[in-house]
């Protein structure tokens, strides 16, 4: 059973950023002006209420750039939203900690990439310190706080020490994405299937090491050998277009924030009606996918990454090249 509307989205409020990291999958920089207006933001907030989604997620370029972001995150919580933010760790500050803490945000998401060389190259230099010092001060100041490692042939070197970096930190949750080719992620630098398998292994031994850290993937390959995965309940792989969903800068939505498949506009069309009646939508949650995927008797709990076999192939239902599954 499918629900009808998602439990999560991300707001992508601004494609403004201080910085203009290599692997950024909505291309933000500093010379990227787009951002929503205030009224555009509730409205967006008021129409996923409606839906009855609980839990969104304000995102970027650097949301913390927002004129409005704080107003945003308690208008979000007072209407009923279970809040985070996502951030390269720059604009935080011990005063923006303390402004997040007093209008509700419930956590605070800081991207670090690997250990000082990795992360600088990525990010730009001096990016390291700035992320290491925001998850100090935000957890020295009593706020969650996760770090998400986006993992890519440069950096999967350095990714068990990473865990091992931030965890000595006392971070409260780690997050492992990936690097989809959208936005100006290079095709190249995407792991290949025995690069993920190991990435996995890794991830499932940090798990094991760690059990005070909640350690969390979009990935759905990784059911493939973390049993308790599977075992979660509401478990489905990936989860786009059926449990998540993106608002862009623009207004258009996406099945999820590396998915860049325009299903519709909100500022058109009301979200409810786009979500509904999208075709889209309706194949991602009958898995209805082609290739290896599609015969794969780990379709139901996994599905393959629905964005990256958009990206590589322009057919979101077609196969995942890069899943261990098919090594």
């Amino acid at each position: 059973m499918r629900p009808a509307y998602p439990y999560h989205m991300v707001l992508i409020i601004t494609e403004h950023c201080n910085l203009n990291c290599i692997h950024c999958s909505t291309a933000s920089s500093k010379y990227t002006k787009r951002v929503m207006t205030y009224e555009q933001v509730i409205d967006v907030l008021n129409q996923l209420a409606k839906a009855g989604i609980v839990d969104v997620a304000f995102s970027g370029g650097e949301p913390l750039l927002h004129p409005h972001i704080f107003e945003l995150i308690q208008y979000a919580r007072k209407t009923g939203f279970q809040t985070g933010l996502s951030s390269n760790g720059y604009p935080v500050t011990q005063k923006t900690i303390q402004r997040l803490k007093n209008v509700g945000l419930n956590r605070l998401q800081i991207s670090l990439d690997g250990l000082k060389q990795e992360h600088d190259h990525m990010r730009g230099s001096g990016a390291f310190e700035y992320a290491s010092t925001a998850i100090l001060s935000s957890l020295g100041n009593g706020l969650t706080t996760n770090v998400c490692f986006t993992a890519t042939r440069e950096n999967q070197h350095c990714f068990a020490d990473t865990i091992d970096y931030v965890a000595g930190l006392g971070i409260n949750g780690f997050n492992l994405s990936k690097l989809v080719p959208t936005g100006r992620g290079d095709i190249e630098k995407v792991l290949s299937s025995t690069e993920t398998e190991k990435l996995f292994g890794t991830f499932i031994d940090k798990k094991k090491q760690y059990p005070d850290i909640k350690f969390t993937s979009h990935l759905a390959g990784l059911c493939l050998y973390d049993d308790t995965s599977v075992k979660a309940s509401g478990f489905i792989g990936c989860q786009a277009g059926i449990y998540i969903g993106c608002v862009k800068v623009s207004g258009d939505i996406t099945p999820c924030v590396l998915f860049s498949k325009n299903i519709g506009n909100l500022f058109e069309r009301p979200f409810k009606e786009i979500w509904q009646n999208s075709s889209t939508i309706h194949s991602l949650k009958e898995r209805e996918l082609g290739g290896i995927c599609g015969h794969c008797d780990k379709k139901d709990v996994c599905g393959g990454c629905r964005a990256v076999a958009y990206a590589q192939t322009g057919d979101f239902l077609g196969e995942d090249a890069t899943c261990s599954h098919i090594i």
